[in-house]
């Protein structure tokens, strides 16, 4: 279970022990008093393992066939090396007829504690593909700054 499932399983259970109240556990976990009593409900029937998220290990319903991505990849290395994103993808659709939107990724960071007080608090910075959620790139930096990222740009 991820970290999130683990934290949600915890709210849950001390909301089904009665130690916390539906409203404090939907601000706990930002979600509504409902879905709580739903995500009760669920517990009680399965426990723990019932409270993963249904969508996990599922690929995106927007990502591309694998067929296609491959073709993709091979024209973008070949034929249109070079092209930035907005224009491969024009000549994509114009001349390969491919239909396809500009991939979006997302930049994230944080700070973190993980050295404990061996070492320096670190942020980790990183780009995560939207349609499939998977973590392109992401590497630890003293702090949040402009260098970081162009750094993993290239990468």
């Amino acid at each position: 279970m991820s970290q999130k499932e683990l934290q949600r399983v915890a709210v849950i259970s001390s909301c089904v022990k009665g130690d916390l109240t539906c409203a404090r556990a939907a601000e706990l976990l930002d979600l509504t008093p409902r879905h709580i009593k739903r995500l009760k409900a669920r517990y009680r029937q399965g426990s723990a393992a019932a409270l993963a998220l249904v969508s996990r290990g599922r690929s995106s319903p927007r990502r591309l066939p694998e067929r296609t991505r491959a073709r993709v990849l091979q024209l973008a290395r070949t034929r249109y090396a070079g092209f930035n994103d907005r224009h491969l993808c024009e000549k994509l659709c114009e001349v390969e007829g491919f239909s396809l939107g500009r991939e979006m990724l997302l930049l994230d960071a944080s700070l973190h504690h993980g050295l404990e007080d061996r070492g320096p608090q670190l942020t980790p910075l990183g780009f995560l593909d939207d349609a499939t959620r998977k973590v392109l790139v992401a590497e630890f930096f003293l702090s949040e700054d402009a260098r970081g990222y162009f750094r993993l740009l290239r990468r």
